[in-house]
């Protein structure tokens, strides 16, 4: 009996006194006073809050460095695909080769072997990009030319023979939205640049880049600004309303 009731006076003595000592740290505790000039902000970046948030960013991965220490599933062409109209037929490839700049090493490789009536790349932005009617949309980058025609044929040389490309703001129903038309010519990178005004409205359209002749061209979605980007008009602040952020 007296061993259980040592037991029991060990077990219970604890709790009789942890409660003075939490009164004893708090009646020592002294308390600061706080500035009333003492701000702070906190940003959580949760889904598209910062790119295609707060930065009114269009075209996601746009320089094609997405890469997968940032995400687990992401490489250079995530987020663009390969479009291929009519009956055209081509391919997409990452190349490191000549870059337009060290700390922008990755393009797009774009092959057209059946122009059709286009092939290129496809990108939906941020769950869409909203375009609005009306609105001016600036779009430019970096391209540069391959080849044209077969790559080791004698046709191939480039020299008067730049390539055709068109930019088209696309409503999810495949109805263009406005366009803009460019002529890619040089083995060197060359910036281009246009402006579309949307004729439609749509809170999910795509960006798409089309090229309609044989051969081969490396456009550089190299969009570190002030280079190039895809932005409403400097008209009026660029903006990106949620259709539904993410990314480098």
């Amino acid at each position: 009996m007296k061993l259980n009731g040592l037991i029991a006076h060990l077990l219970f003595y604890p709790y009789w006194v942890s409660p003075r000592r939490r009164d004893h740290h708090r009646r020592s505790f002294q308390a600061k006073a706080i500035s009333p000039d003492l701000v702070g902000i906190f940003f959580e970046d949760i889904s598209y809050a910062a790119d295609g948030g707060l930065y009114g960013e269009l075209i996601q991965n746009r320089s094609f460095e997405y890469a997968a220490t940032e995400h687990i599933t992401w490489n250079s062409i995530s987020f663009w695909t390969l479009a291929t109209h009519g009956d055209s037929k081509g391919s997409l490839a990452i190349d490191m080769g000549a870059p337009v700049h060290p700390n922008n090493p990755h393009c797009v490789v774009v092959k057209i072997d059946n122009p059709g009536d286009g092939v290129g790349l496809v990108n939906s932005g941020f769950d869409g990009i909203p375009v609005r009617a009306g609105e001016k949309y600036d779009v430019s980058f970096f391209a540069r030319q391959c080849h044209m025609d077969n790559p080791w044929d004698w046709k191939s040389t480039i020299e008067g023979h730049p390539m055709p490309v068109t930019v088209i703001l696309e409503a999810k129903d495949g109805k263009s939205l406005g366009e803009a038309s460019f002529e890619i010519a040089g083995y060197d990178w060359k910036r281009q640049a246009g402006e579309i005004i949307a004729a439609g409205t749509d809170d999910a359209a795509h960006f798409v880049l089309l090229a309609k002749k044989k051969g081969g061209r490396r456009p550089r979605r190299n969009f570190a600004l002030p280079a190039q980007d895809l932005s409403r008009s400097t008209e009026r602040p660029a903006r990106r309303p949620r259709a539904s952020h993410r990314r480098p």
